[in-house]
C-alpha cells in the first residue's frame, strides 16, 4: 500500500524498553475487534482509544510493530526505535491537542482505514529468549550484556552494524580481517557510553565488545 500510494516502503518497527517512570504505558494493537466502519466511527466521536491495547511499560519490555499496527508511547517511556526506512506515518487519533493557533493537527483517517491490521492478538508484546529481540526481512536487534568480560558481536548479516549503549560503557573493538587475510585491520577501539550510538559500515564484518554494559546491536 505504501509503494502503490507514497513510493516508498511501508514502516515495520520495533520498541524496546530502557526506562520508564511510573504509571508509563505502550499502547499497540487492538483489544476487541472493530470494523473499519466502527474505527472511522470512533476516531470522529474520540473514543478508539478505547479499542486500543494497553500495557504497563517496563525497562526490557520489546515490541515487535508489522506495518499497519496501531500503535503509540504514553509519557514517561525512554525506548531505542527500529524502523524500517520509511517517511511515511497516518496519524489517526492526536489526543484532541492543538498548536499554538488553536489548530488540530492533520489526521489521516481515510488513508489509514485501509491501512490497519485489524486482527485481535491475544497479547502484542514479545518475548524473546536470548539475545535476539527481534528479527525480521528489514531488520535484526539483539541485546549484549557485559559484565567485564569481553564478546563478539554478532554479524548474521551483511550489512553495517549499528550498536546503542544502553547502560555502562563498552570499548568496541574492530577485528575485521585485513584485506589479504593476514592480521586483523588494525585494532582501532572505540569507546561508546550510556546514551551513545556508534555506526559501523558494512566492511567492518568482524568487531569485539568488551567492558561492564548493556548493549543493543542492529543490522538491516
Amino acid at each position: 500500500l505504501a509503494q502503490k500510494r507514497h513510493n516508498c516502503p511501508g514502516k515495520t518497527e520495533m520498541w524496546h524498553l530502557i526506562d520508564t517512570d511510573p504509571g508509563a504505558k505502550i499502547y499497540a494493537g487492538l483489544k476487541k475487534q472493530i470494523t473499519p466502519e466502527e474505527y472511522e466511527a470512533r476516531v470522529a466521536d474520540n473514543t478508539i482509544m478505547d479499542d486500543i491495547a494497553d500495557y504497563d511499560s517496563a525497562p526490557g519490555d520489546t515490541f515487535f510493530l508489522p506495518a499497519g499496527r496501531i500503535h503509540a508511547i504514553g509519557a514517561g517511556n525512554l525506548l531505542a526505535e527500529i524502523q524500517q526506512t520509511s517517511d511515511i506515518t497516518y496519524r489517526i487519533y492526536d489526543y484532541d491537542r492543538r498548536d499554538k493557533d488553536g489548530n488540530p493537527r492533520e489526521l489521516h483517517t481515510a488513508q489509514a482505514k485501509d491501512a490497519i491490521d485489524y486482527t485481535v492478538y491475544p497479547d502484542y508484546r514479545s518475548h524473546p529468549e536470548g539475545s535476539l529481540l527481534a528479527e525480521c526481512q528489514y531488520f535484526d536487534v539483539r541485546r549484549l550484556q557485559l559484565t567485564g568480560d569481553e564478546k563478539p558481536i554478532e554479524h548474521p548479516r551483511d550489512s553495517f552494524t549499528i550498536i546503542m549503549c544502553l547502560d555502562g560503557s563498552a570499548e568496541i573493538i574492530n577485528t575485521t580481517p585485513a584485506a589479504t587475510g593476514d592480521a586483523p585491520s588494525n585494532g582501532e577501539t572505540f569507546h561508546i557510553t550510556r546514551g551513545e550510538t556508534l555506526l559501523f559500515p558494512a566492511t567492518m564484518t568482524s568487531l569485539t565488545a568488551r567492558g561492564t554494559a548493556t548493549l543493543l546491536t542492529v543490522q538491516s
